[in-house]
């Protein structure tokens, strides 16, 4: 979260399809440690019915089909192994979603899709059918969805988001399973889960803390601010987790009279944000409160009667549009349109447009913008959000360095907070991405010892 001040801060199956690829989403695919043996390494993509997506990483000393690797990077497949004839490269059901393969074809609207990356754009039918094997680099997608759909983000913002999870592995501590102070186990916990990790498993060794104990940790977070329960509420949805039963709730900040969970716009973003996530009914006079919140300018600002910043208004809008509010509607638009006027040509936007010392884009503000296109339903590579072949995606990517991490702005090296957030919008996720009713946690958040 990028307060005013900046804080922690399928396919290229050939050559020719490699170097097709933008600068930029050539400089998202990094080097391998996959051992000499190795000939084939790819990116597999599977974004599942509910739109969670699981990224993952294979490598093959052998020449390996789609099914085979998806098998290999631990998927549950069922493939059309039963028909009359069989199909086998179709596949039927990916960690139990999607149909048997007994009736691979009859038991709901949904199929799996599956293409690759190649040349700037998912293709169902690059190699022929039946696909030929991997090749070296290749990113394969699956999507289960209506109408052959292909998943919703770019083969290279997926590779990236990757990547940039493996950056942050080596971060977490062996002591405590977080990485810093409860607002960075709450980040992390938005990235790691995003990509359907069980924060019960992200550990450095099998018997230090997970990353499951340091969000349980991390509840006094709840206790600072409404929007500090928010979006603790967000990360425990995202996780699966609890609630620790020292932790302020969210319905304790909320003023009936006023509407208001926090005077301050940002707070009562990430407030209603965080009811949602929790699976709770949003009161309409939050939502009024959040959009009498807005400057005339279209934007939010961070803290009540402040400027309009970037990141004030990602948040706002994609509370509205949890919340019920049409991407059509008044406040929203007006948001969305004061973001588009705060593009810059490289793709990028800044914290401040109208600041008088730093409108350079930076990873933090393009992420949180970025989830708010896509909350709005709106196309990030394409239209407005496109300055000449810039996008904010290629940004993103153009900000990753080769150990997979992201930086807040050019030259200024790798930022954990900005590769998280960077991760979370590159797998297309807008916020709350998960809901939950989570139950009470065994122990409180003072402190977490278990080994969970």
């Amino acid at each position: 979260l990028m307060a005013p001040v900046v804080g922690l801060v399928l396919a290229a199956a050939v050559l020719v399809g490699f170097m097709a690829l933008a600068p930029h989403e050539a400089l998202a695919q990094q080097p391998e440690d996959i051992g000499a043996d190795a000939i084939v390494s790819a990116t597999v993509v599977v974004q599942f019915t509910d739109g969670s997506v699981a990224v993952r990483r294979i490598s093959s000393t052998t020449p390996i089909s789609r099914v085979g690797a998806l098998r290999l990077a631990g998927f549950v497949v069922e493939n059309d192994v039963e028909s009359s004839p069989p199909s086998p490269d179709i596949v039927c059901r990916i960690d139990g979603d999607g149909c048997p393969a007994s009736n691979c074809w009859g038991c709901g609207a949904n199929n799996w899709w599956q293409g690759l990356w190649n040349a700037g754009a998912w293709d169902a039918f690059f190699g022929g059918w039946p696909p030929p094997p991997l090749a070296d680099g290749d990113i394969v997608g699956f999507h289960n969805g209506a109408v052959w759909q292909q998943p919703d983000m770019p083969g290279p913002a997926y590779r990236a988001a990757y990547h940039g999870l493996e950056y942050l592995r080596p971060l977490q501590s062996e002591t405590t399973g977080g990485y810093g102070t409860p607002n960075d186990n709450v980040e992390a916990t938005c990235a790691v889960a995003a990509n359907r990790n069980d924060l019960r498993a992200w550990r450095r060794n099998a018997t230090a803390p997970s990353l499951f104990a340091a969000l349980i940790g991390a509840g006094r977070l709840a206790n600072q601010h409404a929007g500090g329960a928010g979006k603790y509420a967000t990360a425990v949805a995202a996780g699966d987790s609890c609630w620790p039963a020292n932790a302020r709730s969210l319905a304790s900040y909320y003023n009936p009279a006023t509407g208001k969970y926090d005077n301050n716009p940002i707070w009562q973003a990430w407030a209603i944000l965080g009811t949602r996530a929790l699976s709770q009914p949003v009161p309409a006079a939050a939502v009024n409160a959040l959009k009498n919140m807005q400057n005339g300018n279209g934007g939010w600002p961070w803290l009540a009667s402040g400027n309009s910043d970037t990141n004030a208004t990602a948040v706002a809008i994609q509370a509205l549009i949890a919340a019920g509010e049409s991407p059509a509607s008044t406040a929203v638009a007006n948001g969305l349109n004061y973001l588009d006027g705060a593009q810059n040509s490289d793709g990028g936007f800044p914290y401040d447009p109208a600041s008088t010392t730093d409108t350079d884009s930076d990873s933090n503000s393009t992420a949180y913008v970025l989830q708010a296109i896509l909350a709005a339903g709106e196309d990030p590579t394409a239209g407005r959000w496109k300055e000449g072949s810039n996008t904010p995606i290629s940004f993103l990517l153009s900000r990753q360095l080769s150990n997979g991490a992201f930086e807040w702005q050019a030259g200024m090296g790798a930022n954990p907070l900005a590769t998280m957030q960077a991760i979370v919008s590159l797998l297309g996720r807008p916020f709350p991405y998960a809901t939950a009713t989570p139950g009470t946690c065994p122990a409180t958040f003072l402190p977490v010892t278990a080994k969970q």
